[in-house]
């Protein structure tokens, strides 16, 4: 890129920054994002930073042109954290204005584009779908390297689809439990091939290989008494469909509640 085209880059970057910077909000909410539904608008939050645990949904009504501005001096998000679009949302049109910086977690999946004054870190395994831009700073990309790898796409991969089962639900502490996942691209014929974990509530208890050969599946005998929300998270991952390699986008399951009561005594 020769000066001239970075500079215009840059005047872009800025313009696209201060007129997210200076729309009106048209909510203040919490910090958390994570296990929460928005609609489109225009939202700040009082604590400054935006945190994201879990999953967050953002959701067009319908409308593909919906726009979704969050305004916030910083981001950061969890390990294994994901942002869901849905009812047409668009990853090109949702904006993340940032005074300062963002931080991805690792293996997270993030759907939008990221503004930020200062810097912008993407950590390992990361999939993000659509742009990290630091107007003043660097964008730090770790973990090419590794598989899954970090990676920053366009927003137009195969969808993919997860879901997980339990062997023995309910089940008794102490008594081993197998967790099977089952993803499947645009088709059920199209199994996409990739690194899942497995999480209880926040916590990663296991990670397996899926493919067309073997779903993912991990066994634990670790789990407490009580009930614990059991997903499933593919990362991502490529397939040859058609003699031509293709990446699919990742995907969280919904929750399964695995019930584990007392030994038998």
């Amino acid at each position: 890129m020769d000066n001239a085209e970075a500079r215009r880059e840059k005047a872009d970057a800025v313009a696209a920054y201060n007129d997210a910077a200076r729309r009106t909000p048209t909510a203040t909410i919490p910090s958390q994002l994570g296990s929460t539904t928005r609609t489109p608008g225009v939202y700040n939050t009082a604590g400054g930073v935006f945190q994201l645990t879990g999953t967050l949904i953002l959701d067009a009504e319908g409308d593909p042109d919906a726009v979704f501005i969050l305004q916030a001096a910083s981001l950061v998000t969890a390990n294994v954290s994901n942002i869901d679009l849905v009812g047409g949302a668009q990853a090109n049109n949702v904006i993340w204005q940032l005074d300062d910086s963002a931080t991805l977690g690792t293996y997270s999946t993030f759907r939008g584009n990221i503004l930020a004054r200062s810097s912008v870190a993407v950590t390992t395994g990361v999939a993000l779908y659509g742009r990290a831009i630091a107007l003043n700073g660097m964008v730090t990309l770790d973990g090419t390297s590794h598989l899954p790898a970090t990676r920053v796409t366009p927003p137009d991969e195969p969808p993919t689809i997860t879901t997980v089962t339990s062997s023995s639900n309910p089940s008794r502490r102490g008594e081993p439990v197998t967790f099977t996942a089952t993803v499947h691209g645009p088709t059920d014929s199209v199994v996409p091939a990739g690194q899942v974990l497995f999480k209880d509530g926040d916590t990663v208890i296991g990670s397996a290989y899926n493919s067309s050969a073997a779903p993912a599946t991990i066994t634990t005998s670790d789990l407490t008494r009580g009930a614990h929300d059991i997903t499933a998270v593919y990362l991502n991952g490529g397939t040859a469909v058609n003699e031509a390699w293709t990446y699919f986008a990742p995907s969280t399951s919904e929750v399964l509640t695995q019930v584990v009561l007392n030994r038998r005594s």
